[in-house]
């Protein structure tokens, strides 16, 4: 999956994947069907079990950015021989939440 990254974003509140111009937008979701709403469904529970896993582990409202780095670690590395299911959704939330992290 290395270099696709770049090329999708995702919305995190409706579970969608949006291509990065209109060709890839349409492959997203025509050829390979990556909103469908199952999966859009998959990925917005993936984004609230780790809102709610950082607000019970960091009760601040505001995360730092060391429990930010540590999450991001964690969803990037293997669980066994594997990557988890949606783990690039997980790791493309927290990295927006970065900047909004405290020092």
């Amino acid at each position: 999956m290395a270099g696709v990254e770049h090329r999708v974003r995702y919305g995190f509140v409706e579970g969608r994947i949006v291509g990065a111009d209109s060709e890839a937008d349409r492959d997203l979701d025509q050829v390979l069907g990556l909103n469908a709403p199952h999966l859009r469904q998959l990925r917005r529970r993936v984004i609230e079990g780790l809102i709610a896993r950082l607000s019970k582990k960091y009760s601040d409202k505001t995360w730092s950015r060391a429990a930010l780095e540590r999450e991001i670690a964690r969803w990037s590395s293997r669980d066994g021989h594997e990557f988890r299911p949606f783990c690039q959704v997980a790791v493309e939330f927290l990295r927006k939440q970065l900047p909004k992290a405290r020092s």
